[in-house]
C-alpha cells in the first residue's frame, strides 16, 4: 500500500463525498512531459546555519549538562540557554567588546541550577562588575554596560528630545514661524471676501485673521473679538454606566461659544464696564429687560465679560436644581477667560462664585486655560455642551460629565475637570478641514445631541471661504471621543436664503435639542446680518441630520432697541424645554450692549408655539 493509514482514510472521505478523483489532474500532464532532472537533494543541499550556531556550540562544549534541560519547565516558553547565550555574545561584540571578554560576561549572566538555567539579576551585575574590575587591573578600558535597564535606557534616550522639545529657543522659535505661516495662509485665502463696513454702533465685521494673535481665530463668528480658539477642536465628557452609552437625564441644552464682544470704537480694556449689582436687576424696567444674570463684582473672575451659557436642569422628587456653566473674564487678564458653574432653584435666580471653586458643593471658577504651550486650549475655554452619559471608553462607577468645549474633560461633580486628549496633536478630538474644504479656517462651537445608544451628533461652525458665509457642519460618533465629518448643512431658507435677512451673512453657535414630547429636532441658532448685528434664528428638522427648516422668516429673537442691555446683539442660544402641559421653551442666551459690555438673559415661549420668544419679566403669579 502506498498510503500510510491517516492518508489512505483521508483520500476515502474525499472519493465518497466527491470532493477528490481517483488520478490526480496533474498525473497526466507530468506523465506526457515529465521534467528533465527531478528535484532531489541527494544529500547535497547545505543545512542553514545561524550566525550564533558557532557559540551555541561553545556553550554546548562547556555546559553538556544544558543540552537536556527543558527551558519551558521554568521560565514559560524561553529560548534555550544556548541561544541566550550566543545572542548576548553577538550584542557585546557589536558594542565593541572582544570574543573573550564577551563569552566571559555572558557566561557570568547564567546561573546554572538543580531545576534548570535562569537569568539572574544578581548574577548579571556581579558579572558586570567582575569584567569592568579585570579590565581595570589589566589597563584596558571596560566597555559600556552590556545590560543597561530597559526603562532607564528610554528615559536616558528621549530625555534630550523633551528638553529640546519644550525649552530649546530655536524649537520654539520655528513654532512661532510656522504658526504665522499658517496665519499668512489664512489671510490669503481671506482677502478675496469683502465684508461691509460696520456703522457706528454695530459689531466689527472683518476678517477673522483680524485678531490681535494672527495664529488662532476666534471662536465666534463675524466680531472675532480678543478672546480666540484653536483652528482645531477639543471636546471635554463624562460617564456613568462602562459599557452602554446612556441618554442625557436632563432637557438637552446648548453648546454654543459665545459671539465676540469687540468694537473698533470702544476699547474695553481701556473703558471697562461697570458691573452691575444683582440686587440691581430688575427684569421689569426696558433697560434691563431679560437680563437674569449680569457681571460680576469688580475683582471678580467674571467682572468683565460673561456669556455662553449652558444650562442644565435636574429634577428629583423633593427639589429642582439647575447648573449654568458660563465663560467669564475678568479685568485683570488679557486674552483668555475661564469657565465657571452657577447653581440656582429656579433657572432664574442665580447662586455665583467670585472666586476659584474651593470645595465639591461651591460655585465660581472651575477651569481655566492650559498651561502647556502645545495643548489646543491655551487662548480661550468657553463651555459648549455638558452632558451625563456613559462611554465603554470612560468607566466610572457614578455619574460623569462630559463637558464639550473647544475641547474634551471629564467630570464626577461639575466641578473639577479633567481634560482627555484626542488623537491630533495637540489633543484635539479633530483637526480643520483640508485646504479647500469648506471648514479649512477654523471650527468652533461644538454641539453634541445624544440621539441614540451609539449615535452622537456634533454640530460645529466654521467659515466657507469660496461661499463667503458661515455655517454648521454635522459629525457623527460611536463613543463620543473618535468623530467622523459629514459635512456641511445645506438646508433651504438657513442661512443667506434672500438678501436682507437677519441671517444673510450664515449662521453660527448651533444648539440642537430633541423635542422630548414629538420627537423631532430644534436647532436654535444665531444669525449674522449683512451690518454685523447678530440675532437668533429656529429651525426644525424631522431628524436632525437633513431637511432643516427655519419656522420663520424672521428672527426669534432680535437685539433689544436702543437702550437696551442687549442692544448690540443677541446670540450663544441655549434652549431648555420644560416639562408640563404648556410646552414651555426657555432660551438662554448672551446679550451684547453698549462700549461691549455682556451680560445673559432669558427670553421664553408662548406655551407650545416657539416661532417667537418674548424677554422674561418676571415669575406671574
Amino acid at each position: 500500500m502506498s498510503y500510510m493509514k491517516g492518508d489512505l482514510l483521508t483520500k476515502t472521505r474525499k472519493l465518497v463525498k466527491g470532493l477528490a478523483k481517483t488520478e490526480p489532474l496533474w498525473l497526466k500532464p507530468m506523465q506526457k512531459a515529465p521534467p528533465v532532472v527531478f528535484p532531489r537533494s541527494d544529500g547535497k543541499v547545505k543545512p542553514i546555519s545561524l550566525p550564533e550556531d558557532v557559540y551555541v556550540n561553545k556553550f554546548y562544549q562547556k555546559h553538556p549538562e544544558s543540552k537536556y534541560e527543558d527551558p519551558i519547565k521554568f521560565n514559560s516558553f524561553s529560548p534555550v540557554p544556548a541561544r541566550i547565550f550566543a545572542g548576548r555574545v553577538l550584542e557585546l561584540k557589536e558594542q565593541g567588546v572582544r570574543e573573550e571578554q564577551a563569552l566571559a560576561i555572558a557566561d557570568l549572566t547564567l546561573l546554572f541550577a538543580p531545576d534548570g538555567i535562569s537569568r539572574r539579576e544578581e548574577i548579571q551585575k556581579a558579572g558586570v562588575q567582575a569584567f569592568k574590575a579585570n579590565s581595570s587591573h589589566s589597563g584596558t578600558k571596560p566597555p559600556p554596560n552590556p545590560y543597561p535597564s530597559a526603562i532607564k535606557e528610554i528615559q536616558a534616550e528621549e530625555r534630550p528630545h523633551v528638553r529640546d522639545r519644550f525649552f530649546n529657543p530655536h524649537i520654539l522659535e520655528i513654532a512661532k514661524k510656522l504658526k504665522e505661516e499658517r496665519a499668512a495662509d489664512m489671510r490669503e485665502s481671506m482677502k478675496a471676501i469683502n465684508f461691509p463696513k460696520p456703522s457706528n454702533n454695530t459689531l466689527n465685521l472683518t476678517t477673522p485673521i483680524s485678531s490681535k494673535n494672527p495664529t488662532f481665530i476666534t471662536s465666534y463668528y463675524p466680531h472675532f473679538s480678543k478672546s480666540l480658539i484653536y483652528p482645531s477642536l477639543l471636546l471635554p465628557l463624562c460617564s456613568k454606566n462602562p459599557n452602554i452609552i446612556g441618554e442625557n437625564p436632563s432637557p438637552n441644552s446648548n453648546s454654543n461659544v459665545e459671539f465676540g464682544s469687540n468694537t473698533n470704537e470702544i476699547d474695553p480694556e481701556k473703558t471697562p464696564p461697570k458691573p452691575i449689582s444683582s440686587s440691581s436687576i430688575n427684569p421689569s424696567t426696558s433697560s434691563s429687560r431679560g437680563l437674569i444674570f449680569d457681571l460680576g463684582q469688580t475683582g471678580c473672575w467674571d467682572s468683565a465679560e460673561v456669556g455662553s451659557p449652558v444650562v442644565k436642569r435636574f429634577l428629583s422628587d423633593d427639589e429642582e436644581r439647575w447648573y449654568m456653566w458660563y465663560y467669564g473674564k475678568s479685568d485683570n487678564e488679557s486674552g483668555s477667560g475661564s469657565i465657571g458653574l452657577a447653581v440656582s432653584s429656579n433657572g432664574v435666580h442665580w447662586e455665583r462664585g467670585d472666586q476659584a471653586m474651593d470645595s465639591s458643593s461651591g460655585t465660581g471658577m472651575v477651569m481655566t486655560c492650559g498651561e502647556d504651550w502645545w495643548a489646543f486650549d491655551t487662548k480661550s475655554v468657553r463651555p459648549c455642551e455638558v452632558m451625563i452619559m456613559s462611554s465603554n471608553k470612560v468607566r466610572a462607577s457614578m455619574a460623569v460629565y462630559w463637558l464639550y468645549y473647544s475641547g474634551l474633560a471629564i467630570s464626577q461633580d461639575g466641578r473639577h475637570w479633567a481634560r482627555i486628549e484626542g488623537d491630533h496633536h495637540s489633543g484635539a478630538l479633530f483637526d480643520v478641514g483640508a485646504k479647500g474644504e469648506w471648514d479649512s479656517l477654523f471650527i468652533a462651537s461644538p454641539h453634541v445631541v445624544f440621539h441614540s445608544s451609539g449615535d452622537l451628533r456634533m454640530y460645529y461652525h466654521s467659515f466657507d471661504a469660496r461661499e463667503k458665509k458661515f455655517g454648521i457642519g454635522i459629525a457623527r460618533s460611536r463613543d463620543g471621543i473618535k468623530w467622523v465629518k459629514l459635512g456641511k448643512i445645506k438646508s433651504i431658507g438657513l442661512g443667506g436664503s434672500s438678501e436682507g435677512c437677519f441671517d444673510e451673512m450664515g449662521v453660527v453657535n448651533a444648539s440642537v435639542v430633541r423635542n422630548n414630547k414629538v420627537g423631532n429636532y430644534l436647532m436654535a441658532y444665531e444669525g449674522v446680518a449683512r451690518d454685523g448685528k447678530s440675532s437668533i434664528g429656529l429651525a426644525v428638522s424631522k431628524d436632525g441630520l437633513t431637511d432643516w427648516r427655519p419656522v420663520s422668516e424672521k428672527a426669534v429673537l432680535m437685539a433689544a432697541s436702543e437702550g437696551g442691555w442687549d442692544s448690540n446683539g443677541v446670540g450663544s442660544p441655549c434652549l431648555v424645554q420644560m416639562d408640563g402641559n404648556d410646552d414651555q421653551w426657555r432660551l438662554y442666551y448672551t446679550g451684547l450692549g453698549v462700549q461691549s459690555r455682556t451680560g445673559i438673559g432669558l427670553a421664553v415661549s408662548q406655551g407650545s408655539d416657539y416661532t417667537s420668544f418674548k424677554r422674561w419679566t418676571g415669575f406671574h403669579l
